[in-house]
Formats: C-alpha cells, sequence, structure tokens
C-alpha cells in the first residue's frame, strides 16, 4: 500500500481510538505507521501481557512483557492471531468501518517467537 493509503487508514483509526476511549475500559492500542528500509511502509501496534488490549488490524505487532522486560517486535499480526492460545474476538468500529481486535491473552513470548518462526 502507498503511504498516502496508510495515512487515510491512520486517521481514521485515530477517529476511532478516540471514541473507543470514551466507551472501554480496557487499553486501546494506537494503530502507527512506520517507514522501514527500502522505504517499505508498514502498520503497527502493541500488546502487553496482561493487559486486556483493544489492538487495530495491522501488519505487524510488538509484544511486551514488563515483567520480563522481554519484547517481539515484527510479529505477523496474522500469523499471531492463528496461534493457538491467543484469546481475541473481532470488533468492528462502525461508522467508520475500521477493525479493532479485543484480546485478552497470549502465551509466552518464546512460544510466540518458536511458532512464528517456524511457519516462515
Amino acid at each position: 500500500m502507498s503511504a498516502v493509503i496508510y495515512q487515510k487508514i491512520q486517521k481514521a483509526y485515530k477517529k476511532a481510538k478516540k471514541m473507543l476511549d470514551e466507551q472501554h475500559e480496557e487499553f486501546i492500542a494506537t494503530y502507527v505507521v512506520m517507514q522501514g528500509e527500502n522505504e517499505h511502509i508498514f502498520s503497527m501496534c502493541t500488546w502487553t501481557v496482561g493487559v486486556d488490549t483493544i489492538f487495530p488490524h495491522t501488519d505487524y505487532m510488538s509484544l511486551v512483557n514488563l515483567e520480563t522486560g522481554e519484547i517481539l517486535n515484527f510479529v505477523p499480526q496474522k500469523k499471531f492471531l492463528e496461534i493457538e492460545g491467543v484469546e481475541f474476538h473481532k470488533y468492528i468500529s462502525g461508522d467508520l468501518g475500521v477493525t479493532y481486535y479485543v484480546g485478552k491473552s497470549y502465551p509466552e513470548l518464546h512460544i510466540i517467537k518458536e511458532k512464528i518462526n517456524r511457519d516462515k
């Protein structure tokens, strides 16, 4: 996708986040657009273990364990959501037409890393 498309999507998620912040007690993760090597543009969000989180549909996720200091970056979200033990359900933010997931828990980061690396 182009930078312009990502920026439009980011704008929609920003509006949705504001609305969700007012309606929900869970942490609402931010949709972030980043530029990597070779000008590759992608989206990312963060989910911290033990924190019920409503997170946006993105290309990648950053998973964080504050107790151990462990961080697992650039986890493809599609693969992550397919891992057994990841507890979530899909949530569509009505009028804005953006997709969020309501996350409850996920396996330990070393298990996720093993499963993601095994599938490469």
